[in-house]
């Protein structure tokens, strides 16, 4: 079978079939990570490592989304090839997918070992406090843990947890990362990041958004720079260590 490679596909191409792989997926609760589940975004990728968002509507994610896992393969047909969303966009691509009640995934049957595992595109320390409230493309960075903060709340009124992780790059600038809510909490440190030397442990943070929070720059996702430090939240975003 012959399948479309992800920069191949055209508007209204309801013959397309796909071989992509997982590369990340989460459910979209809107602000709140308590939220119902307002659909379930993923990014996929071809075996050229061209990227494309994808959407299961959240009429769709009980029957769809148990079918999908990260960083398996998959042969996709039977879906809609709509215009990319014009805010927080996990990857620069002009289309995205959206699952229907008619598409059909099937794990993919003996595929190549040539699709990636990791899709991103680093922006640099230095450039993230000109980002500072854009909201058209998701951030990801990559960098060396020097710290990791206990857990701790927010602020007075604001009873959401957070975590701030410091990294630095190779230019020895360092940045600071917030990990707000459901993210803080799910950041396993044991065994990754000890204060006692030891080999330098690299992490890339995806899928953020760079925020001025208590007067510094924050990245609802990712960072922020000065002196080369900074300060960023992180709300949306994974990481990768």
């Amino acid at each position: 079978m012959e399948f479309t490679l992800l920069s191949e596909l055209q508007r209204h191409d309801i013959h397309a079939v796909i071989r992509v792989s997982v590369i990340r997926k989460w459910d979209f609760r809107g602000i709140s990570d308590i939220g119902p589940v307002q659909h379930v975004d993923m990014v996929l990728a071809d075996e050229q490592g061209n990227a494309i968002y994808a959407e299961i509507p959240s009429s769709l994610v009980a029957d769809k989304s148990p079918r999908i896992e990260v960083n398996k393969i998959y042969d996709i047909r039977r879906f809609k090839i709509l215009p990319a969303r014009s805010l927080y966009k996990p990857v620069n691509a002009n289309l995205m997918i959206q699952f229907t009640v008619f598409t059909e995934t099937q794990v993919a049957a003996d595929p190549p070992d040539t699709f990636p595992s990791l899709i991103y595109i680093l922006t640099d320390f230095s450039e993230i406090n000109d980002l500072a409230g854009q909201t058209e493309n998701f951030i990801d960075v990559l960098g060396v843990v020097t710290d990791v903060q206990p857990l701790r709340q927010a602020s007075e009124r604001n009873t959401t947890v957070i975590r701030d992780i410091i990294i630095k790059n190779i230019n020895n600038c360092s940045l600071q990362l917030t990990l707000w809510g459901q993210r803080a909490k799910d950041l396993s440190i044991h065994g990754v990041y000890s204060e006692k030397p030891a080999k330098p442990i690299v992490v890339l943070f995806v899928g953020c958004l760079a925020k001025h929070f208590k007067a510094c720059t924050t990245r609802r996702s990712s960072t922020n720079r000065g002196t080369c430090t900074a300060s960023t939240t992180i709300s949306q975003g994974s990481t990768d260590a």
